[in-house]
């Protein structure tokens, strides 16, 4: 079958476990609120009915996992990933296709208000 959130972001921690599934989970959830918060849109986490959603696309995906390895455990490179992560955040809250519909309305608005000649 197609691969799973929880399962690709495990693999990217190299866990095999399922030990630390609830805190890997709660990694999940704490990278797709951030990146919520700067407008993005992304899956609802956990999705209903399901414990694991399949992996969404593969940006959000890179983002999450580069979110997990800043975030989760202690490594010599976390500051690294996390900056990483903040890098590939900020590229999505600037892409029209990965924003949520009411931050794209609102981010046009403000750019129209503010250059009316930019888009001509």
């Amino acid at each position: 079958g197609e691969a799973r959130m929880l399962e690709k972001v495990k693999a990217a921690l190299r866990i095999k476990s399922s030990v630390f599934d609830e805190e890997v989970g709660g990694v999940i959830a704490a990278a797709l609120a951030d990146l919520k918060r700067v407008g993005v849109a992304v899956p609802e986490w956990p999705a209903a009915g399901e414990s694991d959603p399949p992996a969404v696309d593969p940006l959000i995906m890179r983002a999450v996992i580069l979110y997990a390895k800043g975030n989760f455990g202690y490594s010599d490179d976390s500051e690294k990933y996390q900056q990483a992560y903040e890098n590939l955040r900020c590229g999505l809250s600037l892409t029209n296709e990965y924003q949520k519909k009411s931050h794209l309305m609102m981010t046009e608005s403000i750019l129209r208000g503010r250059e009316p000649d930019a888009m001509e």
